[in-house]
């Protein structure tokens, strides 16, 4: 009888822990390294070929799961070919960026985004879809003008005072705060640097920390180097007490990075942690002062003062 009972116990386990397998499988967690390289196995169009051929979709999309989509505008249409990321929850739908192509001719983003939203709520049962950005920079968003006025769409603007309203402003840039999309919190953190109003997104139910242009595989531009370091640091600090399965940026540049309109040579778009964890360590070490420091999978430099310039003027003209 105790053996005939110590083999009931043995197959309930069993199949709970089958239970917690097959949830990993679906998507709903994942460690880092098996996440990026799950994302990383992604081919994105990027190669000469494939710019020739008229079949290419302009907007290339990643289904990591039924509620989460990586979208990318197509590289043969413009070089910046930045992401974006749709995250569905019960009640609401979040759309981190719109891209750097604004022509509905060229990439109807806005419909695309409606048609997977359809699929995942049904069309009559589509909620509220909030637009946010990473950052203000045209190459983020262009596509704005595509969902302003659409019906259940909430768009923040990325100016100064849009961005700040978010947070308690008296504690920017030591600011945190959480959407809730409904059993599903996004943690979004200022992370000003690249851009003075720069915002990172976490996602709880895939570990993503989305990064915008503060770190991506590729050339990092550093408009001012102290908010920069300081952003690293809380970065990092967040991902030592949160598990960040992959860091997903705006871009991905080749090997040697250019501007042409394609190469076959591109990094895979995922970073991990670790990557995270040793920028801030070099920054808060031996590359503390502004300078061009090379890493495995990215760059860090400076921004130039033709650049410095133009940010300058835009966040003026921006409030």
């Amino acid at each position: 009888m105790k053996l005939r009972i110590l083999v009931f116990l043995f197959l309930i386990v069993s199949c709970q822990s089958s239970s917690i397998v097959n949830l990993i499988e679906e998507g709903q967690t994942q460690n880092s390294t098996s996440m990026v390289a799950k994302i990383n196995q992604k081919h994105w169009f990027a190669d000469s070929y494939e710019c020739r051929e008229s079949k290419i979709s302009p907007l290339d999309k990643f289904k990591y799961n039924s509620s989460s989509y990586i979208l990318r505008q197509n590289k043969c249409l413009h070089y910046e070919a930045p992401f974006m990321y749709l995250l569905m929850g019960k009640n609401k739908a979040l759309l981190v960026d719109t891209g750097v192509i604004s022509d509905t001719s060229k990439i109807d983003l806005y419909g695309a985004v409606k048609t997977l939203m359809e699929e995942y709520y049904q069309p009559s049962n589509v909620p509220e879809l909030l637009v946010l950005h990473s950052h203000s920079h045209s190459d983020h968003t262009a596509a704005d003008s595509q969902f302003i006025g659409k019906p259940k769409v909430t768009l923040v603007r990325p100016d100064k005072q849009s961005v700040r309203d978010l947070f308690d402003e008296d504690s920017w840039p030591n600011s945190e705060t959480s959407i809730d999309l409904g059993e599903r919190l996004i943690r979004v953190l200022a992370a000003p640097g690249h851009h003075s109003e720069g915002l990172a997104f976490y996602d709880y139910q895939t570990g993503w920390l989305l990064s915008g242009d503060t770190l991506f595989p590729g050339r990092l531009v550093v408009d001012n180097w102290s908010e920069f370091r300081q952003t690293i640091k809380r970065l990092a600090n967040f991902a030592r007490n949160n598990p960040v399965s992959a860091i997903l940026g705006g871009h991905v540049e080749t090997y040697a990075v250019s501007q042409r309109s394609s190469s076959p040579r591109e990094s895979g778009l995922a970073l991990d942690v670790d990557d995270l964890f040793l920028l801030e360590e070099k920054l808060y070490g031996e590359y503390a002062k502004p300078g061009t420091y090379v890493f495995e999978r990215f760059t860090v430099t400076p921004a130039g003062v033709l650049q410095k310039t133009v940010n300058g003027i835009f966040r003026l003209f921006s409030g």
